[in-house]
């Protein structure tokens, strides 16, 4: 199979390279939690890819003769090692409605799973097209999807085995389902301190001729994409087909105690600990720690946190709480006794109301 992000910009016709695809301005966004403008770091940060808002310009072809596709591609390329993660978003994950026809459609859709950045180059692609409404493409379309869809929550070595799949998929059913290209992007990136940092923010693909639509009248708000010159005096954009991506960039993640290959040896740990056999519980501690270490869902920062929480957590005898409730249950129910490996189940617990007059030894686990 050819490289997806070579075929891809050869595959794009000359006048899609000539729509608009900018880079909404840091001090454009003003959503609640913005965070924009984080500049990647190899070996530090995570990058996943968001579509985040949908608009489709009323015509006579959507979802009569033609339904829209989006496909994305993040290509890393480090030490002579090139990764590609690839998704197609067909009906099966863009089920829209006739009524939303010329409406702004807020997804916040991941399109790719959190991928860690390990330095050299990233490359991002990403487009709308429009297939051809054909029974059998659009099964494809759907399969193709849902492949992509458990492809974005599997672990690193099986999500690089499904992505493969999902890419050649991609190929086939661009070529075979008369694929029009209605927006584009294509770009490659370096790490912070490069010729083209990549950085965390809002990418606008617009059906817009290049240079037609000015960056600085372009803002994020929390109502989705608006369109003036100052942040008070904004309006929607005029119809048009255009969607907004989402560079995340994070230096944590928290799913890490739902991956089974880490998860299993821990619990199983845990259980060897309370059961009086120290020796078998530091073994598998040890199998779950060297999980972490030589896991690719990782980056290098993030790993020695992973370690750290782990050995922490083994101590305190249950995986980590989700941060919301952490700090408020656990150091008080292990001052109060509660058996360490009941103390996740009981903060869960704790989080719901219920009346103080219930029989206490009914709630003990």
């Amino acid at each position: 199979m050819a490289n997806l992000f070579k075929w891809l910009a050869s595959w794009v016709d000359g006048d899609a390279k000539h729509l608009t695809a900018i880079n909404l301005l840091d001090r454009n966004v003003i959503t609640e939690a913005p965070q924009t403008g984080v500049p990647v770091v190899s070996e530090r940060h995570y990058v996943r890819l968001w579509l985040s808002e949908l608009f489709l310009r009323q015509n006579n072809v959507w979802f009569t003769t033609r339904y829209p596709l989006v496909y994305s591609l993040v290509q890393t390329t480090y030490a002579d090692k090139t990764q590609e993660f690839s998704n197609v978003s067909g009906k099966n994950a863009l089920e829209i409605p006739q009524s939303k026809i010329n409406k702004t459609i807020p997804f916040n859709y991941p399109l790719t799973p959190l991928i860690p950045f390990r330095g050299n180059t990233i490359g991002l692609d990403c487009g709308l097209v429009s297939m051809k409404a054909d029974d059998l493409v659009k099964a494809f379309a759907g399969v193709l999807s849902d492949i992509a869809s458990k492809a974005s929550s599997a672990p690193a070595g099986e999500m690089i085995k499904l992505t493969a799949s999902v890419a050649e998929g991609i190929q086939n059913l661009l070529g075979a389902g008369a694929a029009v290209p209605k927006l584009y992007f294509h770009q490659s990136f370096t790490a912070s301190g490069g010729a083209a940092p990549l950085k965390s923010g809002y990418i606008f693909l617009s059906e817009k001729t290049a240079g037609s639509v000015p960056p600085e009248k372009l803002w994020m708000t929390p109502d989705g994409l608006r369109f003036g010159d100052t942040q008070e005096n904004l309006s929607t954009l005029p119809p048009q087909d255009y969607m907004v991506l989402h560079v995340q960039c994070v230096e944590k993640r928290d799913d890490y105690t739902s991956f089974s290959y880490i998860k299993q040896p821990f619990d199983a740990a845990l259980d060897a600990k309370y059961a009086g056999s120290e020796e078998q519980a530091k073994a598998l501690l040890g199998q779950a720690l060297k999980a972490v270490r030589t896991s690719l869902d990782f980056t290098n920062t993030d790993r020695a946190r992973i370690v750290k929480a782990l050995n922490d957590s083994y101590v305190e005898g249950a995986l980590p709480l989700p941060s919301e409730l952490e700090d408020d249950f656990t150091p008080k129910l292990v001052r109060e006794g509660v058996a360490p490996h009941r103390v996740r189940l009981q903060s869960y617990l704790a989080s719901f109301p219920f009346d103080e007059s219930y029989p206490e030894e009914e709630l003990q686990l």
